[in-house]
């Protein structure tokens, strides 16, 4: 695999003839649309025959609402769909979630289908106070257990992701029993348990999203594990990245540490964000929508080597935009971590726009586990 870099005066037309291949086969491995301008600084895939580095295991988040064309661009470079998400409230209800159109698309294919259960309230945040109430009541955690195997059951899930973020520190100890209970019967039934944790440096690390998340002891119980090893750069942050490859080592190095490395799927963004000087929130984009804004804004993309990032910036009505997103060079760095650290694979979040590209890279260097039976 080649990674062309757009220079000026670059055309699809003159690439494919540099490598020997077709407009439309460059076009399409990398969600071009012919008829554009290429941007300065743009990635281009050129896919070479080569040996693939090993097999690996791969999941998409994503939401009921998925529109159909992009989760088919998804589907044959998934082992898994995880579908976002179930929810209960303080009595262990679990709210029902329209998912019966996205598992049919989901079980027309090879992937398989897992259920998110989380502990978003009310607000849609997720809720601190919720899921003390279900961790301090044992009657309560076999409620929603049972009402998890029911659904699971019904719906022809395969297994369960478990969301539980900003879990009070307090009930750090409690959560573990949790999940040795629900992974344990889910297990007995059939059914893998995965955990998703927030990226952590180390074991004592403070903070409300980091205490209660135990690496080793979580690692020993679930049989797989996602590092959510994104969110450096978010809604309210000043602009950079949100996956640094950098802290996204540091996060590897500690994890691997504590968690056997084979149980563990990296996180990787399928977004970026727009900061507009003088506006408090960044507006999240997809990373093809990245691309056009560059266009359409006669920018030039620019890519951090320290953290294995583009990024670009241009002024509109006076005002400056700064913009990171991910690339095939970005997606590369983040796939080679998974050989590098002998990693299970990794996680899409999310799988609600298309990025062609990624799964290009992906298929250069990996075979992907699907599980036919």
């Amino acid at each position: 695999m080649i990674i062309h870099i757009v220079k000026q005066n670059d055309t699809i037309f003159s690439i494919a003839k540099m490598y020997n291949k077709t407009i439309e086969q460059i076009a399409k491995d990398n969600g071009l649309d012919i008829a554009k301008t290429l941007v300065i600084g743009q990635s281009i895939v050129i896919t070479e025959d080569k040996p693939k580095l090993r097999a690996i295991a791969s999941n998409g988040y994503m939401y009921t609402n998925i529109k159909k064309d992009i989760l088919d661009s998804f589907l044959p470079y998934l082992t898994f769909g995880s579908v976002f998400s179930y929810t209960f409230d303080k009595n262990a209800n679990i709210k029902s979630i329209d998912d019966e159109e996205v598992l049919k698309n989901i079980k027309a294919s090879f992937t398989k289908p897992i259920m998110v259960i989380s502990s978003i309230g009310e607000e849609d945040g997720f809720d601190t106070n919720l899921s003390g109430i279900i961790l301090n009541d044992i009657a309560l955690q076999d409620k929603l257990i049972e009402n998890i195997l029911f659904i699971m059951r019904s719906k022809g899930y395969f297994g369960l992701d478990i969301d539980f973020e900003y879990v009070a520190t307090e009930n750090k100890d409690k959560y573990i029993k949790f999940l040795e209970k629900i992974t344990k019967t889910l297990n007995n039934n059939g059914y893998p348990v995965n955990v998703s944790l927030a990226p952590k440096l180390s074991k004592n690390q403070k903070g409300l999203l980091y205490e209660a998340h135990d690496y080793e002891a979580i690692g020993e119980i679930a049989n797989s594990i996602l590092l959510m090893t994104y969110e450096w750069g978010y809604t309210y942050s000043k602009p950079m990245p949100t996956s640094p490859i950098d802290k996204v080592r540091l996060v590897l190095d500690y994890a691997t540490s504590e968690i056997k490395s084979e149980k563990i799927f990296l996180g990787v963004p399928n977004y970026g964000y727009r900061w507009t000087e003088g506006e408090k929130m960044a507006k999240s984009i997809g990373n093809e929508e990245a691309i056009d804004i560059a266009r359409e804004n006669n920018a030039t993309i620019e890519f951090d080597e320290k953290t294995q990032t583009p990024y670009f910036s241009y002024i509109k009505d006076g005002k400056k935009n700064i913009v990171h997103f991910e690339d095939a060079r970005s997606i590369y760095s983040k796939f080679m971590l998974i050989s590098e650290y002998n990693l299970a694979g990794f996680s899409y979040w999310n799988i609600m726009r298309k990025f062609t590209q990624a799964n290009t890279v992906l298929s250069q260097l990996f075979d992907v586990y699907q599980i036919k039976s």
